[in-house]
């Protein structure tokens, strides 16, 4: 693990970690960041160009899962330079592949660690989707990346195992376990949880802003990303018996734990005090 130099901070700056988890918006919500970050900077959220590739700050997770990824390779090292460089009070990293890094919480803990090095406070955002729409959703953006599985042998390894491992990446969907992860490691006042709808986005920045301290943020105009492939190439959906399975499975606990992080009520009229 490596050791960052702690700096003394006259006022606490402040990060927020978005972690996805993966169809829940993400890539939308990083596109937006990506293409106008000069006009978020000028409101003071800052989106470090540093560990970004494909939108999101994804060599972070990519450095870790994958050694021999040559672009990632130094990626928290730069992300780090760059932040203790330009000094920004409100930074935004967002990659759901550091959901992937549940696995291995020791990166999370070098990842804290090195943000915590520079002065900042750290807050983790997740969005959870209901399990069985999750599942589906999951398997057709794998299909798109070449996943060759039927949907009943899909949902018999999420059974048997909680989980899927594709391309070196493990999609967790037991969401208590994969919550308690960044409570633990992050404190869980620290982590604020959403439910996944198709207008999430004007919400994450809602809580992204609150933690921050900023103004509210909205966007002008959210982008439409890795849509669901339909017609011939598509992945065969899921029969309504396949998504119970795996429902009676991984449970129902998305309005439980949205309630044990619901640390207090954030509405626009909230934001604008």
């Amino acid at each position: 693990m490596a050791f960052w130099r702690r700096r003394a901070a006259a006022s606490p700056k402040r990060a927020v970690l978005h972690v996805g988890l993966h169809k829940t918006a993400t890539t939308a919500l990083q596109k937006m960041m990506h293409e106008g970050s000069a006009t978020f900077a000028t409101q003071g959220l800052y989106y470090p160009e540093a560990s970004r590739t494909y939108y999101g700050h994804h060599l972070l997770g990519y450095e870790y899962l994958n050694p021999k990824n040559e672009e990632a390779k130094g990626a928290l090292a730069k992300l780090v330079a760059e932040l203790d460089n330009r000094e920004p009070e409100a930074v935004l990293i967002s990659s759901e592949n550091i959901e992937h890094l549940t696995l291995h919480p020791e990166r999370l803990v070098e990842i804290r660690d090195a943000l915590r090095g520079l002065g900042y406070e750290i807050s983790v955002l997740l969005t959870l989707r209901e399990v069985g729409e999750y599942a589906e959703a999951v398997f057709a953006e794998l299909h798109k990346h070449g996943l060759q599985v039927s949907p009943e042998d899909f949902a018999a390894r999420i059974i048997s195992t909680n989980g899927f491992e594709f391309n070196g990446r493990t999609f967790s969907f037991d969401f208590p376990w994969l919550v308690g992860v960044f409570d633990e490691v992050f404190g869980a006042d620290q982590v604020d949880l959403l439910e996944y709808s198709p207008e999430i986005v004007p919400e994450m920045l809602l809580v992204i802003s609150h933690r921050l301290q900023l103004a509210p943020i909205f966007p002008r105009e959210i982008p439409m990303t890795n849509l669901r492939v339909t017609g011939e190439g598509a992945a065969p959906p899921f029969s309504m018996e396949i998504k119970e399975q795996i429902r009676s499975s991984c449970g129902e606990h998305i309005g439980h734990l949205l309630a044990l992080h619901r640390h207090e009520v954030i509405t626009p009229r909230d934001l604008f005090r």
